[in-house]
């Protein structure tokens, strides 16, 4: 594929790779969750869960960024494939909660090196915004599988090892896919060939840098509502059975919020949306928290995973636009990855002192996130 990433096949063998490279940590609350059942962990344990995985990923990400043309991507994905493998198959059989950081932590290098290449793939593509959908879609199909078969069915039978074996399976799948991606990359008109002689530096003062710093803040109350998504709504007193069907069809129907992307991918401006869908968030956060009712507590979870799933589409895709050099798309596993780590720590801390302060933290962060994208966006009109 000499032209960019064009083909479709590509383009959902890469967001299908994505998809379950971070399958962990889109059921982090369940698998939390059987963490805190059948292993008695603390909260601020359960917080740390995420922290070896989430920051190998971002490592791997900034090493990547100055190695990207220089590399065989598909070995690469190779390679990254079995040590995530080898990662939750070493966890699935540790009893320790020192090795099972550790093994988190190799698990995360592979799955770093199979998101990252991944999203280089779906930035190069002609239309970012339906690439970085179609992932979004397929996240939301393996998050309700993972959501409804962790507490039902895998947990309860085989406990935490089960759930690391469950998730060594995704990436055994998410290899086989790796023999419909190409072995490189080369610029689109879109990623802008001209600019191969521009360095990173150049890039300082890029508007997305700005965006970049923006996904992260949103990333700090996001996460950190996500990880504890599954207490909270046990602590408001649901069952474990009631919490897996309304997370599970939630997130199935949630699903839509990806296709708005897909479909309408240039015909509404992408910060515009990126500031609606934020708003409409911190309102489901507030609710999920604060309205004790089973019903509304299913409408909220649906409303929550389709505002997630559009909107980190769209703003993957905004960053993907403003990059010319295909270095800063590349990053956003990093910023991805740090931010979740603070998120899943952070959040650890501020959920001891209640659901309140908890909910202000998060809503905060996305509120200011808001602020980043709006900043952006008169900056677009200035410029049109």
């Amino acid at each position: 594929m000499k032209t960019g990433v064009n083909q479709l096949t590509t383009i959902l063998a890469a967001a299908g790779i994505i998809s379950l490279s971070v399958l962990y940590f889109n059921i982090s609350p369940v698998a939390v969750g059987a963490a805190a059942d059948h292993r008695g962990f603390s909260n601020q344990q359960l917080g740390m869960l995420m922290v070896p995985g989430m920051s190998a990923q971002a490592i791997v990400s900034l090493l990547l960024s100055f190695w990207v043309r220089k590399i065989n991507w598909k070995l690469l994905l190779l390679f990254g494939g079995a040590c995530a493998f080898a990662g939750y198959i070493f966890a699935a059989f540790t009893t320790s909660f020192t090795m099972l950081l550790l093994a988190s932590g190799i698990a995360g290098v592979g799955g770093g090196l199979l998101y990252c290449i991944s999203m280089a793939y779906l930035g190069a593509a002609k239309n970012p915004d339906r690439g970085f959908g179609f992932s979004q879609l397929f996240q939301s199909v393996t998050m309700m599988i993972g959501l409804y078969a962790v507490p039902i069915w895998i947990s309860p039978n085989w406990g935490l090892t089960g759930v690391f074996m469950f998730l060594a399976m995704g990436i055994a799948l998410a290899v086989a896919l790796i023999a419909y991606i190409p072995n490189g990359w080369e610029p689109t008109t879109e990623i802008g060939a001209q600019h191969n002689n521009q360095t990173i530096d150049n890039m300082k003062l890029s508007p997305a840098i700005m965006a970049m710093a923006a996904l992260f803040i949103f990333n700090l109350g996001l996460n950190g509502f996500w990880v504890f998504y599954e207490r909270i709504a046990t602590n408001i007193g649901y069952t474990t059975e009631s919490i897996a069907i309304t997370l599970s069809t939630s997130v199935g129907i949630g699903t839509l919020g990806a296709f708005l992307p897909i479909l309408v991918y240039n015909r509404i401006n992408r910060n515009s949306m990126i500031i609606a869908i934020g708003l409409i968030f911190i309102l489901v956060m507030v609710g999920l928290i604060t309205i004790f009712n089973e019903s509304l507590f299913w409408v909220l979870s649906m409303l929550f995973q389709a505002c997630w799933a559009a909107i980190l589409a769209y703003m993957y895709a905004s960053i993907a636009a403003e990059d010319r050099y295909g270095k800063i798309v590349i990053l956003i596993p990093a910023v991805y990855a740090i931010s979740s780590v603070i998120a899943s720590a952070a959040a650890g801390f501020v959920y001891n002192y209640g659901h309140v302060v908890f909910l202000v933290y998060t809503t905060s962060m996305v509120l200011v996130s808001m602020m980043f994208w709006a900043a952006l966006r008169k900056r677009q009109r200035t410029l049109e």
